[in-house]
């Protein structure tokens, strides 16, 4: 339908990114039309693989931010899904790879993973995945407790401070 037609070209102009959209030149051009180019544009797997690891490390610029790890678990684990559709899986596998990924977690994370995958099995991939998940499932279990009312990132400096002076 028209509306359905109108609907899918408001969300590709806006969920593109804007390179994408340069390559594009959506202008002027049906739903269908850009779906086309877009599969045409995708189905090399190589550029797949190159895009997908681009986006997945444009995440480490990120590192300190709220939920970062949270937001690299599912980012690793869509990267995964899209890298297994077109055979491409191996390559987060390689050790080159899981040494940049565990590149990627803040230095305390590091710390943790490094406590943690003492009792993982597997590959250093699927430690690495494992500690992702279990960190994720922790923010968000984090963020449900309680009242909500968490201390601003000032508060908690206050208290270590606190902290300190009441251990001397």
């Amino acid at each position: 339908s028209q509306f359905n037609e109108t609907v899918q070209l408001d969300h590709l102009k806006s969920a593109l990114p804007k390179d994408v959209k340069e390559r594009l030149l959506i202008v002027q051009k049906s739903a269908a039309q850009i779906w086309t180019q877009l599969d045409t544009m995708y189905e090399d797997d190589k550029l797949v693989l190159r895009e997908s690891m681009e986006d997945l490390y444009a995440l480490d610029k990120k590192k300190n931010s709220a939920g970062y790890i949270s937001k690299l678990a599912l980012a690793l684990a869509d990267t995964e899904a899209l890298l297994t559709l077109n055979g491409n899986d191996d390559y987060l596998r390689h050790p080159r790879e899981v040494e940049h990924l565990q590149d990627m977690l803040p230095k305390a994370e590091a710390i943790e993973f490094i406590r943690r995958s003492k009792t993982y099995g597997g590959s250093d991939y699927s430690k690495l995945k494992t500690f992702l998940e279990e960190r994720r499932s922790e923010e968000e279990a984090f963020i449900k407790f309680g009242t909500g009312n968490k201390p601003k990132p000032s508060e908690e400096k206050d208290d270590k401070a606190k902290d300190k002076k009441e251990d001397k």
